[in-house]
């Protein structure tokens, strides 16, 4: 029979009380832990741990089963929520209108569909501004202000 070192038994511990190996293995770990304090008290350590075991719950199967059946809450949106989505679509369409405003005005959009007379600076003072439009500004400057224009960005 040969020996069995601390890793062996080590690794044959775990299984020592429910597969008690049989045979010359049995004796030959009967004989290390005879021999081995350190191993003799992992030993102990397992068995008491074994002993100590908590039972289980008789309903926990059906609780567990239960939980992971059920379908998930439907889940309605807050009043904040709905008056965040209620404020975008306000912006988006508030927005849009003023881009087609700002279209009309430089010439650039469809035959109006609004009522006519509605200016764009009515309804946001800064589209008046023809740079703010999309317009060029240039051809409407005299030749000094041209000059003077040029002077600024090139100092």
């Amino acid at each position: 029979m040969k020996p069995l070192s601390c890793e062996q038994v080590r690794d044959l511990l775990p299984d020592w009380d429910s597969r008690t190996p049989s045979g010359d293995s049995r004796t030959a770990m009967a004989a290390h832990l005879e021999g081995c304090a350190n191993c003799r008290a992992e030993a102990a350590l397992l068995a008491g741990l074994r002993r100590s075991l908590p039972a289980v719950p008789a309903t926990l199967e059906w609780r567990v089963l239960n939980a992971t059946r059920r379908p998930p809450a439907r889940r309605w949106l807050t009043v904040r929520q709905l008056a965040v989505a209620a404020t975008l679509a306000v912006a988006v369409l508030g927005g849009s209108l003023l881009i087609e405003v700002a279209a009309r005005r430089a010439g650039d959009g469809p035959a109006p569909a609004i009522t006519p007379g509605i200016s764009a600076g009515v309804l946001l003072p800064g589209l008046e501004d023809p740079i703010l439009v999309g317009r060029s500004v240039l051809p409407s400057l005299t030749e000094a202000e041209l000059e003077s224009l040029l002077a600024r960005m090139e100092s």
